[in-house]
């Protein structure tokens, strides 16, 4: 009996946040194709692309100068870009993070520009490498 009530629960869980994820996605692309999307996503590609040629004090100041500010990820990107003074630890925390975003298909809420800056912190080099219009890390 109670394993049945267990299965429903879940069952009905999912169900949920499929419902959720979909609302979620809806709403994001509405943002996203606004005028002040399309700028935000030109922002972030901007930042991508420091990031990717090596320029972490730039990809953290356009980040900042987003029409929604990006605080946390010109933090992460200042913590974690370049190649000297990285804990491995911080890189593998987010590596993991990644993983698990990966997984749980949350890089489909996120901005494109957004997800390839946090895989490229994270070590996940496959998904992102076609972006970069300069790869000089």
């Amino acid at each position: 009996w109670m394993r049945r009530l267990e299965l429903g629960a879940g069952r009905w869980l999912q169900a949920e946040c499929k419902r959720d994820l979909a609302a979620r996605q809806a709403e994001l692309s509405d943002v996203l194709s606004s005028d002040a999307g399309d700028r935000e996503h030109q922002v972030l590609a901007q930042a991508f692309q420091y990031l990717t040629a090596n320029s972490v004090a730039e990809a953290s100041r356009v980040l900042l100068t987003a029409p929604r500010a990006y605080q946390r990820l010109a933090m992460m990107v200042a913590a974690l870009g370049g190649g000297t003074g990285c804990s491995p630890l911080r890189r593998g925390n987010l590596q993991c993070q990644v993983q698990l975003w990966q997984d749980q298909g949350a890089g489909a809420l996120m901005p494109t520009p957004v997800w390839n800056m946090l895989s490229l912190l994270g070590g996940e080099l496959g998904e992102v490498a076609p972006a970069a219009a300069s790869w000089q890390v």
